[in-house]
This record gives C-alpha cells, sequence and structure tokens, in this order.
C-alpha cells in the first residue's frame, strides 16, 4: 500500500490538534504571563488577515474577542481558548492552502481515521492492562473524557461508512466496531448526532427497513449497556416523561441530574444573560455567572460571552456550512455540531472549525479545477472562427 505523504502528514496535523489543539498554549502559562499571552494574540490577530483572501472566517474569529482584550473585560480562560483555537486553524488551514492541489481530503480523512482508530485502541489496551478499568466505569479515557472519547469512537465509524469503498469487505466490521465503542460510552450526545449524521448522509436512500434496522440495533446494544449504565434508558425515559407531562422537574432526577438538567439550567441562564448584556460578557468570563465554567454549548457560549460580534461568527459559520458543497463533509460537520451543542467548550471545537474552512476552500479549489479542464482553457484554441 503506498502512502500519499502529503495526505499523511495532513491527516496528522489534523489528529495532533484534535488531541491537543486546546493545549499549545497551557492555562497555567497564560496565567502567569497574561501580557506576553496578549502579545501572542496580537500577533494572531494580525496574522489572521493574512487568509482574507482565501476565508475570512479566521480573521472573524480572531476579531470576536478584540473589544473585550480592549477594555479588559476578560478572564485568563477566555484568552487561553481564543489562542489556542487560532493556532490550530491557522496551520490546519495554512497547510491546507499550501498543498491544496496535492491534498486528495477523502484520502487524507480515511488515513485519519485510522491514525484516530490507533489512539482509540491504545487507549483501550492501556486503560485494561494498566489502569485496571472493566467497561463499566465513565472514566478519562486517555487523553480524553468519556464524552470526547465516545465522539471519538464514533467520528471514526462515520468516516470509514462515508469514505471507505462500499466493496470494502472490512467496511462494515470497522464501522460497527468503533460505534460499538461509542455507544458503549454511554454518552448521549455522541450517540444522538452520529444517528442524525448517519440519517442525513443516507437521506436519498432511505427505507423503512433501515430505520427499522438501525432503531433495532441501537435498542439491542443500549438493552446490554443497561446491565451497568442506565444512563441511555433512563434519559430516553425522561424525554419521553417531560413532553407527555410538560414537567420539566422530571430533567433533575436520578441519573439525568447534572447532564440535562443541569444544561437545562445553564441554557436558559446562558440565554437570560445574554439577553440583559447582549454586548457579551467576555471570553471565559461565564464561571462567573453559571455552574461551570462554559455552558457545554458552542453557540450560547458564543453568544453568551462575545455578544453582538458571536452572532456575527455564529451567522458566518452557519452560512459557510450550507454553501459548502461537499455532501461527506458536511456530514461529518453535522455530526460535530450536534455534539458542540450538548457538551464541549469553544476551544474543543477546533476541528469543527477547521473542517468548515476547509469545505469552503475545497468547494473554491473544486471550482477552480472544473474551469481549468474547460476545453478553451487547455493547450492549443478550440475555438472556431466564422468564415462568413
Amino acid at each position: 500500500m503506498n502512502i500519499n505523504k502529503v495526505d499523511f502528514t495532513f491527516a496528522f496535523l489534523l489528529l495532533f490538534f484534535l488531541l491537543l489543539g486546546k493545549k499549545m498554549m497551557v492555562l497555567e502559562l497564560i496565567e502567569s504571563s497574561r501580557n506576553l499571552s496578549l502579545a501572542v494574540y496580537i500577533c494572531l490577530f494580525l496574522s489572521s488577515f493574512a487568509f482574507i483572501k482565501k476565508t475570512f472566517i479566521i480573521a472573524i474569529i480572531a476579531t470576536c474577542g478584540l473589544p473585550f482584550f480592549i477594555t479588559g473585560e476578560f478572564n485568563s480562560f477566555g484568552l487561553h481558548k481564543i489562542i489556542n483555537v487560532l493556532i490550530a486553524i491557522m496551520a490546519i488551514t495554512s497547510f491546507y492552502i499550501t498543498f491544496e492541489n496535492k491534498i486528495q481530503l477523502r484520502r487524507a480523512l480515511i488515513y485519519f481515521a485510522a491514525m484516530l482508530a490507533s489512539y482509540i485502541v491504545l487507549v483501550l489496551i492501556y486503560m485494561f492492562f494498566f489502569q485496571g478499568w472493566n467497561a463499566t466505569q465513565r472514566v478519562i479515557m486517555g487523553l480524553n473524557g468519556p464524552i470526547t472519547f465516545s465522539r471519538f469512537n464514533f467520528l471514526v465509524s462515520l468516516i470509514f461508512l462515508i469514505y471507505l469503498q462500499n466493496k470494502n469487505k472490512n467496511k462494515i466490521i470497522w464501522v460497527g466496531v468503533f460505534s460499538g465503542i461509542g455507544i458503549t460510552m454511554a454518552s448521549k450526545g455522541p450517540i444522538l448526532g452520529y444517528l442524525i449524521a448517519v440519517l442525513y448522509f443516507n437521506f436519498k436512500n432511505i427505507t423503512i427497513k433501515k430505520i427499522i434496522t438501525v432503531f433495532v440495533i441501537f435498542i439491542l446494544t443500549t438493552a446490554i449497556i443497561e446491565n451497568y449504565s442506565p444512563r441511555l434508558f433512563q434519559f430516553i425515559s425522561d424525554v419521553s416523561q417531560i413532553i407527555i407531562t410538560q414537567d420539566t422537574s422530571v430533567a433533575f432526577s436520578q441519573n439525568n441530574n447534572g447532564s440535562l438538567g443541569t444544561r437545562w439550567e445553564e441554557a436558559v441562564h446562558s440565554l437570560k444573560v445574554f439577553i440583559s448584556t447582549p454586548v457579551g460578557i467576555g471570553p471565559g468570563n461565564w464561571g462567573d455567572y453559571g455552574k461551570h465554567i462554559y455552558p457545554h454549548n458552542l453557540v450560547l457560549e458564543v453568544l453568551v460571552e462575545f455578544g453582538v460580534m458571536g452572532v456575527l461568527m455564529i451567522v458566518v459559520l452557519t452560512i459557510s456550512t450550507f454553501q459548502i458543497k461537499n455532501r461527506e463533509l458536511k456530514t461529518l460537520i453535522l455530526f460535530l455540531f450536534i455534539n458542540a451543542l450538548v457538551s464541549g467548550s469553544f476551544a474543543d471545537n477546533i476541528f469543527l472549525f477547521s473542517l468548515i474552512i476547509i469545505g469552503k476552500l475545497n468547494d473554491k479549489q473544486q471550482k477552480s479545477n472544473f474551469f481549468l479542464s474547460l476545453p478553451c482553457n487547455r493547450g492549443g484554441s478550440n475555438v472556431i472562427y466564422s468564415t462568413d
């Protein structure tokens, strides 16, 4: 098997920033040297305009924090989030732009999924043999928590499902194994995101039989998990009860307290804060308003901390996503976006931002290649002149 070096390097870069992107500048360093960190931000802010001809998304993300850094309405965590996001998406975008005529996105993402799958296997081996993990505990898995680890497994499964050719005999095995590991983490957000993404990708070919098959597999798998982690069935039961009885207090009962209940509280509270302070409370300042340091919802976090500037960022990212023509890439973005609505902070969505930027750049490249392939743009003239 010949490995394309450019695609492999790009895949490794994606994996590196997926795993370590929010730790490029650690929070402790930013707290101990705020002036130096602000200088780093200013350099990144100015550098973001170097990408403006290719994509203005980076400049918008960089600009959203500027008013607050000028007025001082931010904390170290907010500065930490923006710096790390900018470093990551600039590095990924720079590499893609440099080698955009050599990168084959499908192949690069398969490489990426294979690397991420290897990381997952190594983590499982480490947890089983060196940490005494018995697959019934929701604990830190390698570098990540159980929700993120679940998301990684579903991401691998989804990429294999989308990009591996149907004639590949091992496709169903890889898709099933990693989606199965993802389900065993018993994290509701990644499971929901995966199901919706799969249905979206297969929307044109969807049948009642396929829906029933997916539903049956899901129920059987969660029934097995129910023996040691009742979170999923409890969640489904509570959501059904809320819909039927209109009693939202159910969200705070039993296993959903701290998950569904807390997220509901944080969402309602963040909307109230946004309405009362539409200019934004400043990057990283949500910890002064809510129970957590971020509201576990990317949209609400951006709105409440960046205010009107955050609205601009969300609008630009949303429009850009809808404009992407690559259906496979949009499926991955949909999966990541649904996850971003229920867990993680701004800094945990580097991969989401990167795929949106890459999707737009890929569309431009495809359009350019199309025009270059036209007969009139090839060597020699194909124009027929009239002799009248």
